[in-house]
């Protein structure tokens, strides 16, 4: 793989941590420091779809019921109509930052505040469903794991499978290393990459073993990992300012995405990631920047 060229889309006006799909391949959201979600076209300007409260932390976009889902530092949850901006629901959890909203599945959406509580939405109307408390003291992501009702949860000092259909929730703690794990993806065979806080990655399969050694990847805390579209590429980044490529194959390194020379992606932190197809990969930054690289094989 190979860059081809890298474009500053446009700016906010203070760091931007949140980024999400839009209803299409060539748009998205992204949202931060400023309290605006904006909505982007590779083909237009971007606008400011809705301001918030608080500074964005977390987005979806759901396509099934165009709804958008916002997460923010203080820990309120909005529920926002992509036609026209409408704010439809506002959640006062009054927990920790929201980190992670997702899909739980095909009737729920899911959203982890920092304390570790768990909240679930009802995917079609935004309605409150309910809310299960982890036992962590810290977490930032979270993905189904064997079903819908368990979880693989990110925290200090590894993952927690955690059940979710019961009172009180039922969690096993692995040991993955010493430090935070900030994300969580699926490989496409099914086994599970984890990015944290000592900048390394780590592959486990289903059964939660080690595939391989810890992969030394940034210099500083990962916070985003995306596989491409075909799932042939996964992309992270970093703390330390740069975006790498890997091979989803053996996750064998393959081009770091960077300015000539000094070869940061950003001059800050990179805070979240977004492939919109296997060419095109958004990233954006507490430079404030929102970014496209454009790549090929």
């Amino acid at each position: 793989m190979q860059l081809q060229q890298h474009r500053i889309l446009g700016e906010h006006s203070q760091p931007v941590y949140a980024l999400c799909q839009g209803l299409n391949s060539y748009s998205f959201f992204s949202g931060g420091g400023d309290r605006i979600v904006a909505a982007w076209n590779l083909d237009a300007e971007p606008l400011a779809l809705a301001y918030t409260t608080s500074s964005i932390y977390s987005l979806f976009a759901d396509p099934h019921s165009n709804l958008l889902w916002i997460g923010q530092m203080n820990g309120d949850v909005l529920c926002l109509r992509i036609s026209d901006g409408q704010i439809l629901h506002r959640y006062e959890l009054q927990r920790g930052s929201i980190f992670d909203l997702k899909a739980l599945d095909e009737q729920r959406i899911g959203g982890l505040s920092r304390d570790g509580f768990f909240a679930q939405f009802d995917r079609e109307s935004g309605a409150w469903l309910q809310g299960i408390a982890f036992p962590v003291q810290s977490a930032r992501s979270w993905m189904p794991f064997s079903s819908s009702e368990i979880l693989l949860v990110g925290d200090p000092s590894g993952v927690l499978i955690c059940r979710i259909d019961v009172e009180v929730a039922l969690a096993e703690r692995y040991s993955i290393c010493e430090w935070p794990i900030f994300s969580i993806t699926r490989h496409p065979n099914g086994s599970w990459v984890f990015g944290g806080k000592d900048a390394g990655l780590y592959w486990f399969n289903t059964q939660m073993q080690e595939i391989q050694p810890k992969i030394e990847a940034h210099n500083y805390a990962i916070y985003g990992l995306a596989f491409s579209p075909s799932s042939k590429y996964l992309a992270s980044c970093s703390r330390d300012k740069t975006l790498k490529i890997w091979d989803s194959k053996d996750l064998s390194f393959q081009l770091r995405l960077g300015k000539p020379v000094i070869k940061q992606a950003h001059s800050h932190s990179v805070n979240a990631l977004l492939w919109l197809n296997d060419q095109q990969l958004i990233s954006v930054s507490d430079d404030r920047t929102v970014r496209c690289w454009e790549c090929k094989d």
